[in-house]
């Protein structure tokens, strides 16, 4: 039991370090990429740091700056976000949760941390460590914005609401996987005892194995779907998300599994596992511009 001990805690010190980003990061936000006035992306501790504005504000925020107390006030239809600069809380409609690193100013920008914020908003946040991308997606959002049209197309608009439909079970799937999943990356494995870990580990295996199967599931709805002439690059792409998933999520359990048996993973897996994040930004994003693209073809 030393061992699996020692080998859990070097498994969760592996996954929960964060490759430190490059000074030229780019931020992406619903597949646009935002053009910053000044003061860009940048790294500070290891954490990506972003301007308030140029980012919040087309994610359909109002940003409100108090320069005698230092707070941004973030506000979207029912959700405030309250980020005080120096600070390691911000809060979501009064509820306060703790950041690694606190909201600054630098070069005379309010800058915030993304993934903090983005959990915060709601958001898919992903690096892309080959195109050195930060993508920022409102799931939920991008398709209001994106699904709500008029067409005479019927057969383009079914496909639409078919794809529509597919996307909803993929996010369903996703969301309380991922919730486990960084439940686990939060963990200190030095503040709790083996059998915690232990039970942890296989919480995330078995939501992985789950979400699994799932996706292979949504994957067959999907092969059963009639694609219209123009619609094939949409259903290439939405293809490729799912299988991106299904790898993931296969990915996962097999390495889990072998902490539990005692096993060390190879270095090969543990690769692969650190490019899972990158991997689904990537391929959701590419899917999410596709989909724009079709579905501006077809509008009235």
């Amino acid at each position: 039991m030393k061992l699996k001990k020692f080998m859990c805690v070097a498994f969760a010190t592996m996954l929960m370090s964060v490759p430190a980003f490059a000074q030229d990061v780019r931020v992406s936000v619903n597949a646009a990429l935002v053009d910053f006035d000044g003061q860009g992306a940048t790294v500070v501790e290891g954490r990506t740091l972003i301007p308030v504005r140029g980012v919040f504000d087309k994610l359909g925020y109002s940003v409100n700056w108090d320069a005698e107390s230092k707070v941004v006030t973030l506000t979207k239809d029912s959700v405030t976000i309250t980020v005080p600069v120096g600070s390691n809380v911000i809060t979501k409609n009064g509820e306060a949760t703790t950041i690694d690193v606190p909201a600054q100013i630098i070069e005379g920008r309010t800058m915030l941390p993304l993934r903090a914020i983005g959990d915060a908003a709601g958001c898919e946040v992903a690096w892309d460590a080959e195109t050195k991308i930060a993508s920022i997606v409102d799931i939920f959002g991008y398709e209001r914005e994106y699904y709500n049209f008029e067409t005479t197309n019927m057969e383009a608009l079914k496909f639409a609401e078919e794809m529509n439909a597919i996307n909803d079970k993929i996010v369903q799937t996703v969301t309380p996987f991922m919730d486990v999943y960084k439940e686990f990356n939060n963990v200190n494995p030095a503040e709790i005892d083996n059998t915690q870990l232990m039970e942890l580990i296989q919480k995330v295996s078995t939501m992985s194995k789950s979400a699994n199967s799932t996706f292979n599931q949504i994957k067959s709805e999907l092969s059963a779907v009639t694609v219209p002439a123009g619609g094939e690059r949409v259903y290439e792409s939405a293809m490729n998300c799912l299988d991106v998933e299904i790898n993931a999520t296969n990915l996962i359990s097999e390495v889990f599994d072998k902490i539990m048996a005692g096993e060390t993973p190879t270095q090969e897996q543990m690769d692969a596992l650190q490019k899972i994040g990158g991997e689904e930004g990537a391929t959701m994003t590419l899917y999410n511009e596709i989909t724009k693209e079709y579905i501006d073809s077809i509008k009235n």
